[in-house]
């Protein structure tokens, strides 16, 4: 499947967070099955022919793609995160200091949102570095 970074945000904007996470959990099954499909045929391949043993190196056929993983992992953690900002939100503190923490639960929300909105678009931002989107 694909799914561009704005298509991310748009998606978390409309709570719906869990279409995002469902769409990437899929991806990290596929790939580790693609994986272990590869290495179950290596050692098949290994097995039956001694003679003509595959020389291919594993850290290399696979660099892209678990770089590729890496980031994905990274978006699922933000939208995880912002789940979990989300649900900030319908909370309301009680008692003496009630007002002020709920108060400052709703600027740490939007300090995130605000965050969240600055990385959007064509490139992203990840510790201050630019890097482009998915």
């Amino acid at each position: 499947c694909e799914l561009p970074a704005s298509q991310i945000f748009t998606l978390m904007e409309n709570d719906d967070a869990s279409t995002v996470i469902a769409l990437l959990q899929n991806f990290f099954m596929v790939s580790g099955l693609f994986k272990t499909t590869f290495f179950d045929y290596k050692t098949k391949a290994a097995a039956e022919y001694t003679n003509n043993p595959w020389r291919i190196q594993s850290n290399s056929l696979f660099a892209r793609l678990d770089s590729f993983l890496e980031r994905c992992h990274d978006i699922l953690e933000l939208v995880e995160t912002s789940v979990q900002f989300s649900k900030i939100s319908k909370i309301e503190i009680g008692g003496t200091k009630g007002k002020e923490l709920t108060a400052s639960l709703r600027r740490i929300q939007l300090n995130f949102q605000r965050s969240t909105k600055k990385n959007q678009g064509p490139e992203l931002r990840y510790y201050g570095r630019r890097i482009r989107s998915i």
